[in-house]
């Protein structure tokens, strides 16, 4: 099987270590295994250790597209300067060292006037401070999670799922009227500001005792009473009050003011935690938010030493590495991967068992892979766990040995892109739909034309249906046709 008809792996087999003693056998560059097996006479090659020949091309082809992109960088760099004949008016004194002047390059108070995007004021509670760079990084030529996919008809994830609360008061968004706006400067240095990228302000809870209630949600989730005693004298957990919660970030605003509940803190960093509500509150879209990270913190990953795996949840990733251990991290949502872990990390993602039936979930599981450059697994459904995390796994009898196999088990992103239509038997219609169209954006940029026809298959053989899919892959196909026309 080919990535694509225009790659030939033959142009790159001087790249490729080849095996002592059998012919045509070389080490696989995905899986480091001597299984790739190369045709001399044609462009066909197979590796059969990890099967992902889409992987294999993007790997050996990634240094001439990375170069590609630097000179299409350079190229639109030089285009977006225009080139000014320097002119000097009569009287005015030549620059020397003691007396410089300005060189282009300094900032000015004029810079980037006219911004359609103005910045809140310093008294305007947004989660927007604080943020990195890596929500920031992403090409805008890339396509994006469920970028004009009917996001209106995603029916948000009845698992405990997070979401940052990013919505401004209205009352004081009313008053935020396009303005022409002048780069902030340093009132020590004279320089323009860039985008914040300070680390989080520490985040420090009162040490108060744990609520039986809260003791009571932990041992049903599977932790012993010493297990529940040394996270709380190590401050990796504590109660809070309504009014803490509120003074910590901890908080949603429900149209007039901010509110927020008492509840389970769970400690990812020294810099950011997660908030459990006892009372989950119904957002002003009507989404319901049970767990809640601060306003204005960046995301941050909870990452034991010799992390292998991430998971979504403080919870889950505590359980699994008491349970198995293997060191398992967390981020606070199935969202928080591009923004609090770094790219290339080759972390396994592991998302709970409901992502083969959520295409908003699924989606964010094959851009973590993607972001992570590592491989990717959903937990297996389990009968009386419909939304089975890890905590449910392991309560379900599983052992440390079948958390490994699992692992072990995981798939690159294309791969498991190609085995997700053939797990939708039990998915609702009004999600199918929006399934097959999330599966087929994502085939159009990260697939060769061969695997796109399998995909096509598989997605029929489920569907029952092959009507217009290949129309619909011809329309996300055609940004990508129309823009290598262009280059």
């Amino acid at each position: 099987m080919n990535y694509d008809n225009n790659f030939d792996i033959r142009n790159y087999i001087s790249e490729l270590e080849a095996h002592r003693k059998k012919k045509n056998k070389y080490k696989c560059p995905n899986c480091d295994t001597f299984k790739l097996t190369i045709s001399p006479s044609e462009s066909e090659y197979q590796c059969w250790g990890c099967g992902d020949t889409a992987a294999i091309a993007r790997i050996l082809t990634e240094p001439e597209r990375a170069e590609r992109r630097r000179q299409r960088d350079l190229t639109a760099t030089s285009k977006s300067k225009p080139k000014l004949k320097s002119q000097r008016v009569k009287g005015t004194p030549i620059p020397s060292s003691d007396n410089p002047t300005p060189s282009g390059n300094e900032p000015t108070e004029l810079d980037n006037l006219g911004s359609d995007n103005p910045t809140p004021s310093g008294n305007e509670p947004t989660e927007l401070d604080n943020l990195g760079s890596d929500s920031l990084a992403a090409n805008p030529n890339e396509p994006t999670e469920l970028d004009n996919l009917g996001s209106d008809s995603l029916t948000p994830s009845e698992n405990e799922r997070t979401k940052e609360d990013s919505s401004i008061p209205p009352a004081q968004a009313a008053n935020q009227t396009p303005k022409l706006r002048k780069k902030k400067q340093s009132r020590h240095t004279g320089h323009t500001k860039k985008a914040k990228t300070a680390k989080n302000p520490p985040l420090n809870p009162p040490p108060n005792p744990l609520h039986l209630y809260h003791v009571q949600h932990l041992v049903g989730e599977g932790f012993t009473i010493e297990e529940i005693t040394k996270f709380h004298e190590d401050g990796e957990i504590c109660s809070l009050s309504a009014e803490e919660a509120l003074n910590l970030g901890f908080k949603v605003w429900d149209g007039q003011e901010w509110i927020s509940s008492a509840g389970l803190f769970m400690r990812f960093t020294p810099t950011f935690g997660q908030l459990r509500l006892d009372n989950p509150i119904v957002r002003p879209n009507g989404s319901i938010a049970k767990y809640l990270t601060p306003v204005g913190y960046k995301a941050e990953a909870m990452l034991p030493p010799g992390c292998e795996v991430i998971t979504e949840g403080w919870k889950d990733a505590k359980i699994a590495t008491l349970r198995s251990g293997i060191p398992t991290g967390a981020v606070a949502g199935v969202s928080h991967v591009r923004k609090a872990l770094p790219q290339n990390s080759r972390l396994i993602t592991l998302f709970d068992a409901d992502g083969r039936l959520n295409p908003s979930v699924f989606s964010s599981l094959f851009y973590a892979g993607e972001w992570l450059h590592g491989k990717i697994q959903l937990l297996p459904e389990i009968a009386q766990f419909p939304k089975a995390g890890l905590c449910e796994y392991f309560k379900a009898g599983h052992t440390a040995d079948d958390y490994r196999k699992l692992i072990d088990s995981a798939l690159t992103p294309e791969a498991f892109l190609l085995k997700w239509p053939l797990t939708w038997a039990n998915m609702p219609d009004h999600r199918r739909s929006t399934a097959v169209r999330v599966c087929l954006k994502i085939a159009s940029f990260a697939l060769g034309e061969l695997e796109q026809d399998d995909l096509i298959k598989r997605i029929a053989k489920t569907t029952g249906s092959s009507r217009k899919l290949r129309d619909i892959l011809n329309k996300y196909l055609q940004p990508f046709q129309q823009k290598a026309t262009h280059e």
